[in-house]
């Protein structure tokens, strides 16, 4: 049986008809999103490995040290990190606003 519900032997060649009849259509919903988290959970961690494997050209975050993966003009590692940077440049540096 798999987390799905959905017994080894009907997954994944079963017909989606198939699959509705023993999960339950209203289960549909939160399957199909419980898939888009691991997906976007398995892209971040296969990014984070390439960075690994190829760590001679691995770009570092000014922010947190941490590897900066995704696209090719990304300087920091997340939007945690982007946005830290912003606020830290916005800050007003004599102690005067404006």
């Amino acid at each position: 049986m798999l987390s799905q519900g959905v017994a080894a032997e009907h997954w994944p060649d079963a017909e989606l008809s198939e699959i509705v009849r023993l999960a339950g259509a209203e289960k549909l919903t939160a399957w199909i999103e419980h898939l888009r988290e691991a997906e976007t959970s398995i892209r971040r961690h296969r990014k984070r490995l390439e960075v690994l494997r190829d760590s001679a050209t691995a770009r570092v975050c000014p922010g947190c040290g941490g590897p900066v993966v995704g696209r090719a003009d990304a300087v920091y590692c997340g939007s945690t990190c982007r946005v830290r940077a912003y606020r830290a440049r916005s800050q007003p540096h004599d102690g005067t606003a404006g």
